[in-house]
């Protein structure tokens, strides 16, 4: 398995080993806002990629995770 900082993946979510998947802070996926692949390691996009990859594993690579989209927020009161 391929390991920079994170897993390299491709458009499924599928590590450098056949369906073995990797989601969130483990895996580097690409950024639309810096144009580079790398890790990005926030909640809301563990979420996205963790249903991605459970999809992929189960129905044999039919979703792409299209990018990443570093944004984070909270509220205050």
């Amino acid at each position: 398995m391929k390991f920079e900082d994170g897993y390299i993946t491709n458009e499924y979510l599928e590590t450098t080993v056949p369906n073995i998947y990797a989601a969130g802070d483990c895996n580097i996926v690409f950024d639309v806002a810096h144009e580079k692949n790398w890790k990005v390691p926030l909640w809301p996009l563990a979420g996205e990629q963790g249903i991605c990859a459970a999809i992929n594993m189960v129905k044999g690579n039919s979703m792409k995770y299209i990018s990443a989209v570093p944004v984070n927020s909270f509220s205050i009161f």
